[in-house]
């Protein structure tokens, strides 16, 4: 059976990844990091939110990126701590980056920065996602 779709959130956001397999099933695990150029094809004034929504987002990229594709885990976040330092109302892009660089006993810490297209830093954030095996999808 295919994969299911991807859930109707991904669509609000075009990502570029700095890093590119073309085989993802079949890719090298690297290290905890992530980095991204993101856009919203419907761009809003409201810079905050879109901010809010890349820095809750790249923590689980960094996490997978050290791990292989069937790791059999998803990690969704428990708690995230955002610093917005200032808006970039009129950016198009925005490059996030994450590292997720300590993982033990079912939590992993994390780490993420989203700067404008000017290289200004724009928003940071931390936090904790917690580990868990992926429930089988009842058929």
């Amino acid at each position: 059976d295919p994969d299911p779709p991807p859930p109707p959130m991904w669509n609000n956001f075009v990502g570029k990844p700095i890093v590119w397999h073309d085989d993802q099933e079949n890719r090298p695990a690297g290290e905890p990091y992530y980095g991204s150029w993101y856009r919203f094809p419907g761009h809003t004034t409201d810079d905050v939110a879109r901010q809010l929504v890349l820095l809750d987002t790249i923590a689980w990229a960094a996490v997978w990126s050290a791990h292989p594709p069937d790791s059999g885990f998803i990690a969704p976040n428990l708690d995230l701590n955002v610093q917005f330092h200032r808006p970039a109302v009129a950016a198009e892009w925005l490059f996030g980056e994450g590292t997720a660089d300590v993982a033990e006993d079912g939590l992993i810490g994390f780490r993420n920065r989203l700067w404008s297209d000017e290289r200004t830093l724009l928003a940071s954030a931390s936090g904790q996602l917690i580990c868990r095996p992926i429930r089988p999808t009842p058929r």
